[in-house]
């Protein structure tokens, strides 16, 4: 919660300094005639180099977004695996093993859609749970004669949870270096200053071109932080997929073992 606060506050006052910005850079644009002369310069500048900005800005944009959507995609594999790892366990004859390990996957399941947040999925609590999981399914297959290819799978599936886990933790800390983010902050205050310099006439149009353009280059910034940071950001990390783990889970521990031979008989 303190964390959000402090977001809010530096939100609020960057949104403030800009627009104070916006109005200063306009009022001076509009009424003293400094950049009068230099109108087709300017002009001639924005034109090439916001070829530039906008090939710069395209890649910073694309790999925050392949990276924010490669987390969800690891939270989605590892739930899989661990789906998987449970429907593999309904072939073993051991069902009392099978029920022990679903309650363990159940209770990290749970504890995963209580927080939804990645700081509930990389703390030390959720790795207990997942190490918990690993020796319910080596209790699973030492307690009876467990077939090699369901002891296989059942290896694969928790050995693939525990990569993909660390795989998130690792790509979660990474951020985008500090110098291109800098170069990223001022190639864009350099852009949309140049606009204020452009000699219109009409202060409508002036006012809809300069507001236009500091209005859609603040948005995509935004973005570019807020995709940056996997816990804190709007675009969060996403744990739906626990669901169908909790779902799996809740039905192999409910199942009745008697009544599933009676079908099979049948």
């Amino acid at each position: 919660m303190r964390h959000h606060r402090k977001r809010f506050f530096i939100s609020a006052v960057a949104i403030v300094l800009a627009i104070s910005l916006f109005v200063v850079l306009f009022r001076l644009s509009r009424h003293i005639d400094m950049f009068k002369e230099d109108a087709p310069i300017i002009g001639n500048f924005i034109e090439w180099f916001g070829v530039l900005y906008g090939v710069l800005l395209a890649l910073v944009v694309v790999e925050v977004w392949q990276k924010n959507s490669l987390l969800n995609s690891e939270i989605d594999r590892e739930a899989d695996a661990l789906v998987l790892m449970l429907k593999t366990s309904r072939y073993v004859d051991d069902k009392r093993s099978a029920k022990a390990l679903a309650s363990k996957a159940l209770q990290y399941a749970e504890m995963i859609l209580q927080e939804k947040n990645a700081d509930a999925f990389e703390s030390e609590e959720a790795g207990e749970k997942l190490d918990e999981i690993h020796r319910a399914v080596g209790q699973l297959i030492n307690s009876v004669q467990c077939p090699a290819p369901f002891a296989n799978q059942l290896i694969y599936h928790i050995n693939d949870a525990f990569d993909t886990r660390g795989d998130w933790i690792a790509r979660a800390k990474i951020r985008m270096p500090k110098p291109l983010k800098f170069l990223v902050f001022f190639t864009s205050l350099v852009w949309v200053i140049g606009y204020f310099g452009l000699n219109i006439q009409s202060d409508i149009v002036a006012g809809i071109l300069c507001g236009s353009a500091a209005m859609t280059v603040s948005t995509i910034l935004f973005l570019i932080i807020d995709l940056d940071d996997p816990k804190g950001g709007v675009w969060k990390a996403e744990f739906d997929s626990f669901e169908v783990l909790k779902k799996t889970a809740t039905e192999i521990i409910e199942e009745d073992p008697g009544q599933k031979s009676t079908e099979q008989r049948s």
